[in-house]
């Protein structure tokens, strides 16, 4: 069954690319990598919006967005009527190529929208950050037995290597770091992810109440310093 473009099935109330429409988008995608330096803008941008479509049924694609949304953001500010395709831009294209013709798992057609409130002893709450140059670093703060506040936190440097990840790219590396290495303490359903990237406003915004704990009656508990702990 095809339901808003996407393909439905009823069993399992999952959505998943229509599968036509798969293999037209890996077609334009192949056109797209033989040019191999600039594409006209409007066609730059319907590609663009096909991939944000495809998506929404491949989560995993979503990271493979950035570097062409930062194309055509610089070819808008120049006020060129092409877009470069630079090197990110060609490893997001190459990585659709990919991935579009295998088949998805696919999303729920209803998804959760109900969480715990911030505060809830059934969610997972925590908070992270990555610094551009330093490393990552993330903290959660729980109740023990005794009702004292424990404070658990992970710390990353990066290395060499990981410091020339785009700060987006970093970002997620944080947000990884923390949930695997978090989870374990509060293997809870929910979780509640409190970060300030550029690219979450609107959460920081929706969760702009932090947590503080006075040093009087908050333990400090180290889970990982100075190695990954994912």
């Amino acid at each position: 069954m095809t339901v808003l473009g996407a393909s439905l099935t009823l069993q399992t109330r999952i959505l998943a690319l229509d599968p036509d429409k798969a293999v037209s988008y890996e077609a334009q995608v192949s056109e797209a990598l033989k040019r191999k330096s600039s594409m006209r803008m409007t066609d730059f941008l319907s590609l663009t919006c096909k991939l944000v479509h495809a998506a929404q049924y491949r989560p995993a694609g979503r990271p493979y967005l950035t570097c062409m949304f930062t194309a055509m953001r610089q070819a808008t500010r120049s006020g060129a009527k092409r877009v470069r395709l630079g090197r990110g831009v060609m490893r997001d294209l190459r990585w659709w190529k990919q991935w579009l013709p295998v088949p998805t798992d696919g999303v729920a057609f209803f998804p959760l929208n109900h969480f715990p409130p911030s505060g809830s002893v059934d969610l997972l709450e925590f908070a992270y950050d990555a610094s551009g140059v330093e490393g990552l670093g993330a903290a959660m703060l729980r109740d023990d037995d005794e009702g004292n506040v424990v404070c658990y936190f992970i710390e990353h440097e990066w290395t060499d290597a990981e410091k020339r990840y785009h700060i987006n790219v970093k970002e997620g590396i944080a947000g990884y770091a923390a949930l695997t290495s978090l989870y374990p303490i509060a293997p809870h359903r929910h979780a509640l992810a409190h970060g300030d990237n550029t690219t979450e406003t609107i959460t920081r915004r929706l969760t702009s109440r932090g947590v503080r704990c006075s040093p009087s009656y908050c333990s400090i508990e180290l889970i990982s310093q100075g190695e990954p702990a994912w």
